[in-house]
């Protein structure tokens, strides 16, 4: 065998471990792995390291301590991540883990909901999609960990394309003993967002804080989106953005 075939193969191998442990997504993204040494030198060199796509982990710590007066040291909150993709790597709510939170992660890939599973193992994971009613959705699923695994509604039970249940956040939660209110809601879940808030009763949950990704070419338009209407009208003002994630919260925390 030559050298450069025993490189690649050596590669390959600790390539497989760091995807397996949740280190390393499969994607090419040169942000996408995040080994030890390098978040212990970021924190080391600027004090805050984020693991998130766009910072967003870094603005929600402002909100909850500068808007909300959350001691992060102290307080033990819990999150709901919906469209959990990776444990680390593009994560809004590692952060948080990382200070102690708990929380519920959501995918409907099977391998990230594996890898979630074993870098995260207080949270509680679940592999489903959600939706405002129970149904069952296809999806093209390749076996590795995506950025983007779109839904659609199966045509039939027999769907060519990898099926799986949909429910809403209201019932995912209740059925898994979560009955506190959420601190932080965060929802990734490729152009299912608004069916997904249509699924969590407001009433009961109350969450502190939403993030949603909304894809519109500038922030005016954007809080013209059914998605931040509807926020709008169950209470949720807009505080801050990053790109593409709008963040609200309810309103008569917003002083």
């Amino acid at each position: 065998m030559s050298l450069k075939r025993s490189y690649r193969n050596f590669y390959l191998a600790i390539r497989r471990r760091l995807i397996r442990a949740g280190y390393m997504p499969v994607h090419p993204n040169p942000h996408g792995w995040v080994p030890r040494f390098k978040t212990c030198l970021d924190a080391l060199i600027f004090g805050r390291s984020s693991y998130s796509q766009q910072g967003e982990d870094l603005t929600l710590d402002r909100i909850l301590v500068r808007k909300l007066g959350f001691d992060l040291k102290t307080y033990q909150g819990l999150y709901v991540d919906a469209g959990a993709y990776h444990p680390v790597s593009h994560s809004t709510s590692y952060l948080l883990y990382q200070r102690g939170w708990q929380g519920v992660c959501i995918d409907i890939a099977t391998s990230s909901c594996q890898i979630i599973s074993r870098r995260r193992p207080r949270d509680l994971v679940l592999n489903y999609a959600t939706s405002n009613q129970h149904e069952r959705l296809a999806f093209k699923d390749p076996g590795l960990i995506s950025l983007i695994h779109e839904a659609k509604p199966a045509a039939s039970a027999t769907d060519p394309q990898h099926t799986i249940e949909a429910y809403s956040l209201t019932e995912l939660l209740s059925n898994n003993g979560i009955t506190r209110e959420i601190d932080y809601l965060n929802i990734d879940t490729e152009g299912a967002e608004l069916k997904t808030l249509q699924g969590l009763d407001f009433d009961r949950y109350k969450p502190k804080v939403i993030s949603v990704e909304i894809h519109e070419a500038n922030v005016p338009r954007a809080l013209r989106t059914e998605v931040a209407e509807y926020l709008a009208q169950q209470g949720y003002d807009c505080v801050a953005c990053n790109v593409i994630t709008y963040f609200f919260i309810r309103t008569e925390l917003n002083k």
